[in-house]
């Protein structure tokens, strides 16, 4: 189904399922070059305080509650963001720019 709109799927090694009665986890994505925001967090919600608790910290709630795919009654929750992330691989570098903040407040 997904593969074929373009969609790829995410899955967690410690939320497979064990056996054909045990669900594997797993999110469905696409990229969108327009939008420039991403997937920060994502929680579960099983009480009314926890669904309150998530929206208060601009959670976005998924429409569909998971007791329809044969789990408990809770809903999943996403917290996107649009900020930039840097990568940092050089060490040396980052070594470097260290020294020199160093010497600057010095």
């Amino acid at each position: 189904m997904g593969d074929k709109d373009g969609y790829k799927i995410i899955t967690h090694q410690e939320m497979r399922g064990l056996t054909a009665s045990d669900p594997t986890f797993c999110i469905w994505f696409k990229k969108d070059a327009a939008k420039t925001r991403h997937i920060c967090d994502i929680r579960i919600s099983y009480t009314a305080d926890d669904r309150k608790n998530l929206k208060n910290k601009n959670y976005e709630m998924l429409p569909q509650c998971l007791s329809k795919f044969g789990l408990g009654y809770a809903n999943v929750w996403i917290l996107w963001t649009s900020c930039q992330i840097l990568r940092l691989t050089n060490s040396d570098r980052i070594e470097k720019e260290l020294k020199d903040y160093r010497d600057m407040l010095a």
